[in-house]
This record gives structure tokens, sequence and C-alpha cells, in this order.
């Protein structure tokens, strides 16, 4: 599979319009919500329309696509997803409104994306979650619709979750159930660094790290060794870099150089500290003649050109990531966000 997740808040920048479905398999709607009080999936109201166009559009463009509602995402309160699926009652006002809302919409699957379960208490309700969730959806097929909607789950790079809380803690999601209830897992492989380490450079979706765990090939290994099956394995990608101010850049501008904190906000594009789109990386490069080095230790590429700093993943770093899920046997890959390569320069390597 490819996949490519397009948030609704890109719509104005990036419409569904513009999105190359041909590149795709299955396209991701981010986000519906999950409410406080009911527990129930919702569109927000804001987002009813564009979610419409979403689904009517990816159609139209390629009629073989697939489209999938993902509910959750960084943004969402993850106490509600743990309050939610706390009890079969709020599970399953939780399971009848997504498949509801799936349908009505034009959907052909659920994405759940809770980020991210951190207790033992967690990981047991998010097995019981997909299990009911998974037997609805086939009693669904069975009785009313010809086509079986698709159950994936966006997840931590490892298989075991830490708990911000308690540092050290970690616990392990319910793999088991997760290789019997869903149809793959979308596994993130980024994010390994960023604004809350403002002191050092770091490659934020580095294949591999010598010097610690946090690199995707221990994490895909993890979810393998757990008992994931290598078919309903989704590596994710990252179509953005993080970014840097370095402190002393005609000194020292490597992976781990010193920092003095994030680099800016782009206005007009990200918008947001210490993080550029792919787009606004090849403009960076473009405008400010910075260099790139492609870094083979973490099979990534990172740039620079006065103190800013950004590392990030190019075609060439992407292809090593393709081949190394080929050579695992994986069911495919994804991307983090379709919208934020404007150009289709990643997604088309």
């Amino acid at each position: 599979v490819k996949v490519g997740y397009w948030p609704s808040y890109a719509s104005q920048m990036f419409p569904a319009s513009d999105l190359s479905t041909d590149l795709y398999t299955h396209l991701c709607f981010a986000f519906a919500n999950v409410n406080s009080t009911t527990f129930r999936v919702e569109i927000p109201v804001e987002t009813m329309d564009v979610a419409r166009e979403f689904t009517s559009l990816a159609k139209s463009k390629n009629p073989l696509i697939k489209t999938l509602l993902s509910i959750g995402g960084a943004g969402a309160n993850t106490t509600f997803f743990s309050q939610m699926a706390s009890n079969i009652s709020s599970r399953g006002e939780f399971v009848r409104s997504s498949i509801a809302l799936a349908r009505t919409y034009g959907f052909d699957g659920i994405d759940v994306d809770w980020e991210f379960p951190h207790s033992a208490a967690d990981m047991t309700n998010i097995a019981s979650l997909f299990s009911e969730l998974r037997q609805q959806i086939d009693s669904e097929a069975q009785s009313t619709y010809p086509s079986r909607l698709l159950l994936t789950a966006a997840v931590y790079y490892s298989n075991m979750a830490r708990d911000p809380s308690i540092p050290g803690m970690r616990y392990e999601y319910p793999v088991q159930t997760m290789a019997r209830t869903l149809d793959w897992a979308n596994i993130m492989c980024y994010d390994y660094h960023g604004t809350w380490e403002p002191s050092l450079t770091g490659e934020h979706s580095a294949l591999t790290d010598l010097s610690s765990n946090l690199s995707s090939s221990y994490g895909i290994q993890s979810w393998l060794d757990g008992g994931l099956p290598p078919h309903k394995a989704v590596m994710g990608l990252a179509a953005y870099g993080r970014s840097w101010l370095l402190a002393n850049s005609s000194l020292d501008h490597g992976v781990g150089a010193a920092a003095r904190g994030p680099g800016p906000a782009m206005p007009g594009g990200s918008a947001e500290t210490g993080v550029l789109f792919y787009s606004e990386i090849q403009e960076f490069i473009r405008s400010k003649n910075a260099t790139v080095v492609d870094d083979g230790e973490t099979s990534s590429a990172y740039a620079f050109a006065g103190d800013l700093w950004v590392g990030f993943d190019n075609q060439a770093s992407i292809e090593k990531k393709v081949e190394f899920l080929k050579s695992k046997e994986m069911r495919g890959f994804f991307f983090w966000t379709a919208s934020f390569d404007s150009g289709a320069v990643l997604t088309t390597t």
C-alpha cells in the first residue's frame, strides 16, 4: 500500500483537488474528533463540507483509491481516548458512531490515531477497542454493506509506548490483538528529535542511529519481533523536516551540533516553530544556496545556511527507507503528509 494523510487544516493552502491521487492506493482524511462528553466520533462542523469534497474528489480522480477517516491525531486530547476506551459503553458509542460517520461521508475505512496510549490500562483497553471495532465492522459488512470497512491504526514508532509522566516507563501495545483485528498498523517513524531538545540538532526520521534506539530500524524490528506480521506493518515517512538555529555555524553544523533553539516558524507555511515542510526546505536550499549533506549514518539528509539547520528526508533517503521496508517484506509506507510535499517530489520517489 501507498498511503497519504491529508489534514483538513491544509484545505486552504493545499486543497484536496491538488492531491495526486494516482500516487496513492489509500488516502486518510485527518482528523475526526472524539466528543469529550458523549465519546462519539465527530467531524468538526467547519470541516464537514471539506470531508465530503475529499471523498468525492478522490474517487472522481482515481476510482480505485480507498479513503479512510482518521480519528484523533497529535492535537487530540489523549485523556478523552483513555476515558472512552475505559468501559464498554463508551467504547460502543465510539465504535457505532465511527462506522456510521465513515458510511455517511463515503469513506472506505477507519484509522484510529490515538497518540498515545501510555498506561497498562490503556493498552488493555485499546485491545478491547480494536476487537469491538473489528466485530462491528465485520457484522455490518455481512448484514448491510457489500464492502467491509478497512480498520487501521497509527501507532508509536516502537511497540513499547512511553509514559510521559514517568521517565523510563514504557508499556507494550497489544500486538497479538492488533495482528488479529487490524488490516494494518501505520508506524510513525519520525519525530525522534525536535523542539523538546533545543540545544542539539537531530535527524528526526533516522533509519539508523548507532548511539540510541531512536531510529526506524529499531522501532520496526520491535514491532516485528513483538508479533506484528510484516504484511500488516506500514512504515511512516516524513514529508517535513525539523529545524534548529546553530550555536556556532562556522565550526559545528553536523548532526548533533550545538544549537540555541528551534528554527523560526515560516508564515504562510508550516507556521510551527522548528518545522519546515518539504516544499519549504526545497525553497530554503534554493534561495539560500544551502549546503545539503546526505548522512550515511542515519540514512537521512540535512541542510544548513547561515545559522539555520534542518534535518529531513530527500529522494535518496526515501529510496533507502523503501528498500529497507521491502527487505522486511512490509506492506508498504505512508506519508505524513501529502500536503507538505506540494510538488509531489518525495511521493513520486
